[in-house]
């Protein structure tokens, strides 16, 4: 599903604003405190309890979200009052819609998906795998067959290490007493060096014994042996067909990749790389996660903090696997470019009617310029025009004013941390 209209009514800086989307993405521009998180942030709005969301000074507010896959439609709304707040969602044939059941259609990167950068490496390199086209090869599977082969080896190991024998022992053959005796009775005439061997008898015996304690020992601690050097084979040679199938398997983005255990962009760790190139990586890594939820919409919010290129790219992948794009960028003014919209004095139209029902809904779920009539879009790459990277993660209400150097408050998106 996708969104395919968004109504916005007194929810704080913004009076008024509709636009039909019709599945495409939602670019919005312009200075800080103008509403630009407020409409990008509404599907998240209404399933969340925003504190004071109503507009100051005004009596009721209203957000409405309609979604669509194009045979079934979901409305989303919440209706304010300075003291009520009251949520009502249903689907196309006016059945209710359990709010639970209706957060689940939602991935929890949805909301940023830059929150990957959180991850510990092992769960950033889980997810880049989960979006890898490695053709009908079972990674997990190979992953957990790598994990019992060193479980089996490090106890092949221990085992070993507990019955290794010592030093070899001198080898000796052992001596039949009796024949010995039988010497004595019948060569008397040797009775002094018989006896000297009787004397030496139970030594030379112990000795024996313990020659073939030792040959037992070591027959038990070189099977052991060859059992780990067995399960180092297949483990070396699982880790190898591993690697090959990472060399070969195709990425979302050209120039990712996992180079010993951790992600690497054009040759460089993630954590290593700067705002931007995060953000667009963490996009790739986010897309499995969307697309295994029925809403398949992201919001980027404080996209100027990437550069143009980069951008692109993160839109082109995104739309690319039909996930709708709705993104913020703080703009000096009259600084647009083609597709974005500007909010202006809290009120936007897109100028359709608000009424009208659409009459074909195929075109929903289609979040690219092919809905949207796009043209090409002419920006330079300005990664270098910015003077401090801005938190991605932030709203635009709290970034700071440029021209007036103060910050505007505004509340949490997800002051209860359902997203967390």
């Amino acid at each position: 599903m996708h969104i395919i209209e968004i109504e916005i009514i007194n929810n704080r800086k913004i009076r008024a604003f509709h636009s039909k989307l019709n599945g495409s993405n939602l670019e919005i521009a312009g200075s800080t405190g103008t509403g630009k998180t407020t409409a990008v942030s509404a599907l998240w709005d209404i399933i969340t309890k925003p504190k004071d969301g109503l507009t100051h000074g005004t009596k009721t507010g209203e957000t409405k979200i309609v979604l669509s896959d194009g045979s079934k439609s979901i409305t989303a709304k919440r209706a304010m009052t300075p003291k009520t707040s009251t949520i009502s969602l249903f689907d196309s044939a006016g059945k209710d819609i359990n709010i639970s059941d209706f957060k689940k259609m939602i991935s929890d990167l949805s909301l940023n998906p830059h929150k990957i950068m959180d991850l510990g490496p092992t769960d950033k390199t889980k997810k880049l795998l989960k979006v890898a086209d490695m053709g009908d090869y079972n990674i997990e599977q190979v992953e957990g067959e790598i994990k019992q082969l060193e479980s089996d080896r490090l106890s092949a190991s221990q085992r070993a290490d507990a019955i290794k024998p010592g030093d070899m022992p001198e080898k000796v053959d052992p001596v039949d007493i009796r024949d010995l005796q039988d010497q004595q009775k019948e060569l008397t005439s040797k009775l002094a060096a018989l006896n000297e061997q009787i004397a030496a008898v139970g030594e030379t015996n112990s000795k024996a014994a313990n020659y073939v304690s030792w040959q037992e020992q070591d027959k038990k601690y070189k099977a052991e042996k060859a059992k780990h050097e067995k399960l180092d084979k297949q483990i070396k040679a699982k880790r190898k067909e591993l690697k090959d199938k990472l060399d070969s398997a195709k990425f979302p983005l050209e120039g990712l990749s996992i180079v010993d255990g951790e992600i690497v962009y054009n040759e460089c760790l993630l954590d290593n790389l700067g705002t931007s190139e995060q953000m667009l990586v963490c996009a790739a890594l986010s897309i499995k996660d969307i697309l295994s939820r029925d809403i398949k919409v992201v919001r980027m919010d404080g996209i100027e903090s990437m550069s143009r290129k980069d951008y692109e790219l993160l839109k082109g992948l995104y739309n690319g696997h039909d996930i709708q794009v709705l993104s913020t960028r703080v703009s000096q003014q009259d600084e647009h470019y083609n597709g974005e919209i500007v909010i202006e004095e809290g009120v936007y139209d897109d100028g359709s009617d608000t009424e009208e029902v659409e009459a074909d809904t195929q075109e929903a779920g289609k979040p690219t310029s092919e809905v949207r009539g796009e043209q090409e879009h002419t920006w330079e790459d300005d990664s270098t025009s910015s003077g401090n990277e801005i938190d991605p993660g932030a709203s635009d209400e709290q970034k700071q004013d440029e021209g007036s150097g103060k910050e505007s408050k505004v509340d949490d998106v997800d002051p209860d941390g359902f997203w967390d």
